[in-house]
Order: C-alpha cells, then sequence, then structure tokens
C-alpha cells in the first residue's frame, strides 16, 4: 500500500496505487474530495470537480440534435 498526500487537505491518502491506473479516481476519507490519478511516475494528484452534469444520459429526442 502506497501513500499520497491530498490535494484539498493535505490529509494521508493510502491506497492500492499499483493496482490503479491513471485517470482512476480515489476519495479522501477526510474532506470527501474526489481525486484523480493523473500520473504514476512521479506519483500526481488532481483534486475533480464534481459537476451534477458529469453523468447524464442523452435523451431520445436529444440524439438528432446537432452537438457542434
Amino acid at each position: 500500500m502506497s501513500k499520497a498526500v491530498c490535494p484539498m487537505c493535505g490529509a494521508a491518502i493510502e491506497a492500492e496505487f499499483e493496482e490503479l491506473r491513471v485517470h482512476d479516481r480515489i476519495q479522501c476519507e477526510e474532506c470527501e474530495a474526489v481525486i484523480e490519478l493523473l500520473s504514476l511516475d512521479p506519483m500526481r494528484l488532481e483534486w475533480v470537480e464534481e459537476d451534477e452534469d458529469d453523468d447524464f444520459d442523452l435523451d431520445e429526442d436529444d440524439e438528432d440534435d446537432d452537438l457542434f
């Protein structure tokens, strides 16, 4: 198990970083911030701002709309 530091609150984060991949997300147990693993060597973590629109689904009516 490896240790890292939460970029939001500075708390120690213990996780199996060896089993994670770049862009995997973990949550800080202290401040509950969602953190993304940006690189393994050197290890870089970045806080991810959760947005309500992150998990949206297209409605059937939206499929015909132009996205550009």
